[in-house]
């Protein structure tokens, strides 16, 4: 399928309930609408996230495709609506949300944030409130662009992460440097512990350059799961071996410290060895490389938990 480099993006989340007797068939049900999905023009991946108890109730579903008008064409479609109207005459779903997220064009200047916190047990559901807040609050700021929530998923990432992207640098720092959001940050501290914030410049381009003639970006979701594999061992062993050297520190000094390491870490030896080694997946000649690939880098992951698990 063709894809408009340089051209927005767009993503369409679909939330919804699927009651434990209808699993299977809402399985089988999901296999034929991503199956569809693929055969239209754009279409770049389709990420499905089952209901995790404790963190989350519903199923989730994200739908990738490389310009707002092949999704809208998606969304739109026969075929679709077709598939919808089956699932609800099987009473396969229940209680439907769905959001559209575009990436407009010209965005190349900007840039994220990326946060995350250790969520305290049993304040799960307490915090998603609170990031539904926050999140609402940052739309009204000049330059907010989208964000995008990733959640715990147990044996693979331990902590939720959002990213907030925001046109420019200006616009950002308008945002982190708000009294608004430092209200809700002090909302948060009974909820979170760990907070981690990093920021960085052009998305998360700066980590993945572009081919001479800047035509072969890399896509958001695999930028997102490439830094992931680098960045989850990086904070382990800091976490294990860097964090008990600096506990004789006020907090706001020993977390400086720690951020400077990881970003250092990251930019230097560990992105540029994660494109040397990711390069066939992230930017792919055939779909049969991406999804190789992503299954591979799953693998990876769990591996990784794996080997902490067993020295901690």
């Amino acid at each position: 399928m063709a894809n408009t480099h340089g051209a927005p993006s767009a993503t369409v989340v679909i939330s919804f309930r699927v009651a434990d007797e209808r699993r299977d068939a809402y399985e089988a049900w999901q296999a034929r609408i991503t199956a569809a999905a693929e055969g239209f023009d754009g279409y770049v991946a389709t990420e499905v996230f089952p209901p995790k108890v404790g963190t989350q109730d519903e199923w989730v579903v994200v739908y990738r495709f490389d310009t707002p008008a092949n999704l809208g064409a998606w969304v739109s479609s026969n075929e679709r609506r077709d598939l919808l109207a089956e699932a609800d005459a099987g009473s396969l779903t229940t209680d439907t949300h769905e959001q559209v997220i575009a990436t407009p064009s010209g965005s190349r200047n900007a840039v994220s944030v990326v946060a995350s916190g250790r969520v305290k047990p049993g304040r799960e559901r307490e915090y998603e409130r609170w990031q539904d807040g926050i999140t609402a609050a940052a739309r009204e700021f000049p330059g907010f662009l989208d964000s995008e929530l990733f959640r715990a998923l147990p044996g693979v990432q331990q902590d939720p992460v959002v990213v907030f992207r925001f046109a420019s640098a200006e616009c950002l720092d308008a945002w982190l440097e708000s009294d608004v959001r430092k209200q809700w940050l002090r909302k948060a501290e009974p909820l979170a512990s760990d907070s981690r914030l990093q920021r960085v410049g052009g998305g998360l381009d700066g980590w993945f350059p572009s081919g001479a003639s800047g035509d072969e970006r890399v896509p958001d979701w695999k930028q997102a799961f490439a830094v992931l594999l680098a960045l989850y061992p990086t904070v382990m062993l800091l976490t294990m071996y860097l964090s008990p050297q600096l506990d004789a520190l006020p907090l706001a000094v020993s977390m400086f410290i720690g951020n400077v390491v990881s970003v250092a870490l990251l930019t230097w030896p560990l992105m540029p060895a994660a494109n040397r080694v990711l390069g066939p997946w992230l930017k792919p000649r055939t779909r049969s490389a991406t999804v190789v690939g992503t299954l591979a880098l799953f693998l990876g992951y769990a591996a990784m938990v794996w080997g902490f698990l067993a020295v901690t």
